[in-house]
Order: C-alpha cells, then sequence, then structure tokens
C-alpha cells in the first residue's frame, strides 16, 4: 500500500494491540488457539455483525445463477467458522462446511442445521474427490495459511470444470505487527490475489465489494460498545456479547441502520482498479 499510515491506521493498530493481550498464550501453537479461543460469542458475532451479515448477503448475491439452478449445487465452504455463510447458501443447495478445529465443529453443530454436513479437515488436503464440488467458498482463510497456493490447488482440484470459487483475503496494511496481532502469514493486494489465482487455475470473474468505508465507520462504534460491554462483564452483569444485551445491542442496530444506508453500490469498474479489492467470484478455468 502506498502513502503513509492515517490516524485511523494508527487507531486501529492500538486497538488491535490491547484487544490481542491475551493472545501471548497461544504462542506455543496455533492449533490450541482455535481449539480454546473461539465461544459462544462468536457464533453470536457471526449471526448479528453488520459485517458479517453484508458479507454473507453478497455471497448469496454473487453466487445468484447457481444457487436458480433446478439440480442443488454442492458447494464447499473451506475455513466456515461456526457455519454462518455455510447456512446461508444451504437454503438452496447441499452444502459441506470444513472447520479447522474440534471447538469450531462444536460451535457449528450448536446451530442446530440440519442443512449442512460440518466436518473437520485442512484447506491444504480436502476429504474430496476430484471434481466433485460445483462451488467453493474460502473466505479469509487462505492469510492464515503456510501455504495458500496449495490450498488454492486442492480447491481447484475438487471443483468441476467450469465451477466457482469465491475467496476474500485481507488487503495489505501498513504495519507489519498486524500479521502476528491477527494470526496471518501475509496480506494481499489485488495484483498479487489475481497473480495467485491465475497460477493455481483460476480466472477472476467479477470483484465483489469488500467496503472499506463502512468497516472504517462501524470500527469506532464498535470498539466503543464492546468496551462497554466489557466493562458491565467485569462488574457481574456478564452475557456473553454485546450482541445479546439490550444496553448496548440497540445503539448498535442503530448504527448498523445509518451504515447500511450510507453505503453506495460500487461499480465493477471501480472495484477493478481498487487495490484493496480482495473479495472476488472466480472460475476454474484449467
Amino acid at each position: 500500500m502506498n502513502g503513509r499510515p492515517s490516524i485511523h491506521d494508527r487507531l486501529t493498530r492500538l486497538g488491535l494491540t490491547l484487544a490481542k493481550r491475551g493472545w501471548r498464550r497461544y504462542r506455543s501453537g496455533h492449533a490450541r488457539f482455535y481449539e480454546e479461543f473461539f465461544t459462544e460469542k462468536h457464533v453470536h458475532q457471526e449471526l448479528y455483525d453488520l459485517r458479517h451479515r453484508l458479507r454473507r448477503e453478497a455471497v448469496v448475491a454473487a453466487l445468484q445463477d447457481v444457487l436458480c439452478r433446478p439440480e442443488p449445487a454442492l458447494i464447499l465452504d473451506v475455513g466456515c467458522g461456526v457455519g454462518g455463510t455455510a447456512l446461508a447458501v444451504a437454503r438452496q443447495s447441499r452444502v459441506i462446511g470444513l472447520v479447522y478445529s474440534e471447538a469450531d465443529l462444536r460451535l457449528a453443530n450448536s446451530m442446530q442445521t440440519t442443512t449442512v454436513r460440518f466436518v473437520r479437515g485442512r484447506a491444504e488436503e480436502l476429504p474430496l474427490t476430484n471434481e466433485s464440488v460445483d462451488v467453493a467458498i474460502c473466505l479469509e482463510v487462505l492469510e492464515h495459511l503456510p501455504d495458500d497456493r496449495a490450498a488454492l490447488t486442492e480447491l481447484h482440484r475438487v471443483l468441476r470444470a467450469g465451477g466457482r470459487l469465491i475467496v476474500s483475503v485481507p488487503s495489505n496494511f501498513y504495519f507489519r505487527e498486524y500479521r502476528e496481532l491477527i494470526g496471518h502469514h501475509r496480506h494481499y493486494d489485488r495484483e498479487q490475489l489475481s497473480e495467485l489465482l491465475a497460477a493455481t487455475g483460476f480466472r477472476i470473474l467479477s470483484y465483489i465489494d469488500n467496503q472499506p468505508r463502512l468497516q472504517m465507520l462501524h470500527y469506532y462504534p464498535y470498539i466503543i460498545l464492546e468496551a462497554v460491554h466489557q466493562l458491565l462483564n467485569r462488574y457481574g452483569a456478564r452475557k456473553p456479547s454485546m450482541y445479546q444485551r439490550p444496553l448496548t445491542r440497540l445503539p448498535y442496530q442503530c448504527v448498523c441502520g445509518m451504515l447500511t444506508r450510507m453505503t453506495a453500490k460500487r461499480s465493477q469498474a471501480v472495484l477493478a482498479s481498487d487495490v484493496r479489492s480482495t473479495f472476488v467470484l472466480a472460475e476454474s478455468v484449467l
């Protein structure tokens, strides 16, 4: 990324540093982190956080032609977390949700669904046969893997010819500390992602708006309300997440409504020229 870091970039780094203070105990291995860190709070975040909801809606919109086919498509959601996106596309398709940890598997199954089959596995060694999948979804996963190319090669293997891939990765940040703070091996810009996809047998069909302006504006009220929630938890009024507490949930809902009304849809021409465009719909071509 060019230019100098803004005040927002510096505040984001400070917020992450404070939020991740407890992560030091996980430095012995990421496997322990994924088994211990995620809790019921993350189920609530998946269901109610504006960013997660808009991402689900964007995925469903990008796959409308596939979801409307007479024969239900088989969709693989790699690194599906607690399963929010998998559930959203399962209304019209058969879905396999691949999770990394036993904790994620337990949380995903707590959603009480019979429409998604959740299984444990690794993106670099998918437990599926060649050309067996119509669509693969891989959201905010590649940056966590030591070998992102191996994972995309596996996705290409299991996708049928002409199969669709929706992938999102974080765009480049100014500060290298972000990688340790968030647990990432790397970040990407539009060209880096495009080159990686081309090298593993994919062609970008269109860009999906990751709404950087909304992400920035959302950050400040979210941090304030989360801080209020944490203070109330500390002094005895415990709730699993701020989304379950009326004092923080109602203001959050008001903020989300305002942000949604303020956010304009960007054209493909604008997205294709934005170096932060790292949320794409691609097609298997080789």
